[in-house]
């Protein structure tokens, strides 16, 4: 369960009383399964990164069986608030919350070793070649593979245990007779 010092209580109760007061009918009317708009745009607000309320979706978590969160897909290390958000996952209660990312920014070892201990439980990291060769075939970035390398060793390096680290692979035409060697890289 959430820890309690994370309710935005005040912050809470003001949106809800301004729900209530500007459409209270509706508010108390079953919804779309997302949440009510106004309150998801209540919500965006009270985040402390920007957030589209669209993006917002209401629930009661683990209460609802959710118990993992995945941030995936773009590059999440690039987002700036990528650190508080997987201790935010946390401390609402998700109980497996993964990032994957294609490694380069962990090159950063002060960056790698704050990932690895923000709570996450899982780190998948995008390879997508055994060779630097193969791998920015994929990716179109000569020097990607050494630096997802640097960016593993550093995870390595760094993660407490029972943080998992793993490999995301996309097979492609250019890559699929590599998978054993990328299996091995692996291991």
């Amino acid at each position: 369960l959430p820890s309690p010092r994370t309710f935005p209580i005040e912050a809470f109760a003001e949106a809800c009383e301004r729900v209530l007061r500007e459409d209270g009918a509706a508010a108390l009317q079953y919804g779309a399964s997302e949440g009510l708009t106004r309150l998801r745009e209540q919500v965006a607000q009270m985040l402390p990164w920007p957030v589209d309320p669209s993006r917002v979706l209401i629930t009661t978590g683990s209460q609802q069986g959710l118990d993992l969160v995945d941030f995936d897909g773009g590059e999440p290390t690039l987002y700036p608030q990528i650190i508080p958000l997987v201790r935010y996952a946390r401390a609402i209660g998700y109980q497996r919350i993964n990032v994957t990312t294609n490694g380069r920014r962990l090159v950063y070892e002060d960056f790698a070793k704050s990932l690895v201990r923000s709570g996450l439980t899982t780190l998948l990291f995008s390879v997508h070649g055994p060779d630097a060769k193969t791998h920015a075939q994929n990716v179109g970035v000569a020097e990607a593979f050494e630096q997802t390398c640097a960016g593993i060793a550093h995870a390595v390096r760094h993660r407490p245990l029972g943080v998992e680290l793993g490999m995301n692979v996309t097979v492609t035409k250019s890559n699929h007779m590599h998978l054993p060697a990328m299996a091995q890289l692996a291991w």
